[in-house]
């Protein structure tokens, strides 16, 4: 049974204290329409907030925070929870700030995003229905003084709901769960596509493939030293690649303009194939490269570099490589080239590069490194995925929308949505079974659009190229 609070009376009395304006709304309770501390949010008194069941209270509030905090109890599967909307989209990552103070070891408390809480509708204190949600927080009771905690938090999906109760399935044997929240502050960052100009290699004003770099005919690319070719796509990435070699520390290489921010930390993903095992290729951040100005083939000096990549060719078949790179100071080009500091004993150092995307990372966002591994094939020509997500992407061209039909062993899939001139991310979202149609954005251009469909749990992937007509 719910405990009665003689400091309730006190509180009455108070005079309201402002707080800093939080990410969401009223995230410290001071905000407040009425008196009726004991049944608050059923009251609608709490601005921004109602309950989810039962009937929580208004207490007393953690440090700095005011003078009011949200408080509910539970047992027998039982008890009280408050919901507010709050918009959590996929991808984004999500900082959330909380107080905290607890009693009975016994309970636990959750905070979590979900959708279709009951918002203020009713106060039965039976445990609510939810059509999805996601676990942000959960901990036992074991914060006996006002304690404050920061996480991250990445969704899987779309949520409207922001839900905090407690919950003990037993009767209690210490006493109820009763858990109070205080200062609730949430920070989002979403990862911002960077542009790598031509990124796929796939736009070209000529036709020389063996120096068309030199020759100026790669938009957006130009040879930071030698003559670099135009050779065989990645899988799925069309029919061009870009081609360079080295020995005796002599050789070619790529630049374009890209810019990079100091402190900023980016996810870079290319496609890589190489030869020459004692050779090492270089992906750098850089100042002062010259770019198509000479065709010498001795690397030149610049100005500025931070290397982003430094890997040995050891990557005879195609494979996807993502690397995490946080800029030590502020560079303006992308820096591609092999080299092969001897003469050579198994041949020339030689590297192909393909599909280079870099978006920004949110600090607290999971970052790991998953290449994937396709077979080389002799054709220069497109090479097809030898394992492929069994996805099925229609209609193709569209219009208005895409619908993206997963296999029956897979639960939802990460689908990415790329422009192909630019490398630039125009969209995202988690499909599912019951959700597996992509909206065309109405300010996204007539085109052709390259579409990524990955499952996050086998990392096995659908590359297609989609048509958007308008």
């Amino acid at each position: 049974m719910k405990r009665l609070f003689i400091q309730l009376i006190a509180l009455v009395c108070m005079a309201a204290i402002s707080v800093n304006s939080q990410a969401q709304t009223n995230g410290s309770f001071e905000n407040l329409t009425g008196t009726n501390y004991g049944s608050a949010f059923a009251s609608n008194q709490v601005t921004g907030w109602q309950q989810s069941h039962g009937t929580p209270s208004i207490f007393g509030g953690a440090p700095g925070q005011g003078q009011r905090s949200a408080w509910m109890w539970s047992y027998s599967g039982r008890g009280e929870g408050i919901v507010q909307n709050y918009a959590f989209a996929p991808g984004s990552v999500y900082t959330i700030t909380f107080w905290v103070k607890t009693n009975n070891p016994d309970g636990n408390f959750y905070i979590q995003a979900a959708n279709n809480v009951p918002n203020g509708t009713t106060t039965a204190s039976t445990f609510p229905s939810v059509s999805s949600k996601q676990l942000i927080y959960s901990a036992g009771l074991v914060f006996n003084n006002w304690q404050q905690i920061t996480i991250t938090f990445t969704p899987n999906a779309t949520y409207s709901q922001l839900w905090i109760y407690p919950y003990l399935s037993s009767k209690p044997v210490n006493g109820q769960a009763e858990v109070q929240i205080d200062g609730i502050n949430i920070d989002v960052c979403t990862p911002m596509s960077v542009l790598v100009p031509n990124y796929s290699f796939e736009k070209m004003s000529g036709t020389d493939r063996v120096r068309p770099f030199s020759n100026g005919q790669v938009p957006g690319w130009t040879q930071s030293h030698g003559t670099p070719s135009m050779f065989g796509g990645a899988p799925g990435q069309g029919n061009n690649s870009a081609w360079m070699w080295s020995y005796s520390g002599r050789g070619e290489g790529i630049v374009a303009d890209v810019n990079f921010q100091a402190g900023t930390t980016y996810q870079i993903k290319y496609w890589v194939r190489t030869a020459e095992t004692d050779g090492v290729f270089y992906f750098k951040a850089a100042n002062g490269v010259p770019a198509g100005v000479s065709t010498s083939v001795v690397i030149p000096s610049v100005s500025s570099q931070q290397t982003i990549v430094n890997s040995a060719l050891t990557f005879p078949k195609w494979v996807e490589r993502t690397v995490i790179f946080t800029a030590n100071a502020n560079y303006s080009q992308l820096w591609i080239y092999p080299l092969l500091k001897t003469l050579p004993t198994n041949g020339q150092a030689e590297l192909q590069v393909d599909a280079i995307r870099i978006e920004t990372v949110c600090k607290g966002a999971r970052t790991t490194e998953e290449p994937i591994d396709f077979p080389i094939k002799k054709e220069v020509k497109e090479q097809k995925v030898q394992e492929e997500l069994g996805v099925k992407i229609y209609p193709n061209p569209a219009t208005t929308e895409v619908m993206v039909t997963l296999p029956k062993t897979t639960a939802q899939a990460e689908v990415a949505i790329y422009d192909l001139n630019s490398g630039k991310k125009v969209s995202s979202f988690i499909a599912t079974p019951a959700n597996s149609k992509w909206q065309v954005p109405t300010t996204l251009k007539a085109g052709t659009y390259q579409m990524i469909v990955t499952d996050p749990v086998t990392q096995v992937k659908k590359m297609s190229r989609i048509v958007i007509k308008k």
